[in-house]
């Protein structure tokens, strides 16, 4: 076993409710902003409607993959390390998009 110490989640269940919801909602919201518009996009972008519903599902597949790549990191690197490295690639993505 090892010796190190055993981590304990500091808050209650309402709490742990209202830290997580909103990442929840928001995938949710992301999809149902996404869904209306997939009728008219094979036209808008001059492809087939085959390939732009592969871009739901592919969504899909990237949102559970971060959650099993992203929910063990942030567990063994911490939180606070894990948004501080989060807010350094949004940040340079804001710089990256204002030079282009």
């Amino acid at each position: 076993m090892s010796d190190r110490k055993a981590l304990r989640w500091a808050h209650s269940l309402p709490g742990a409710i209202v830290l997580m919801a909103p990442f929840d909602l928001l995938a949710s919201l992301a999809m149902d902003i996404y869904l209306p518009v997939v009728s008219a996009m094979p036209q808008a972008l001059g492809t087939s409607p085959a390939l732009i519903q592969l871009t739901l599902s592919l969504y899909m597949l990237v949102l559970g993959l971060g959650q099993l790549i992203f929910g063990p990191l942030s567990d063994r690197i911490g939180v606070t390390a894990g948004a501080a490295d989060g807010r350094a690639v949004v940040h340079a993505g804001v710089v990256r998009a204002g030079r282009v």
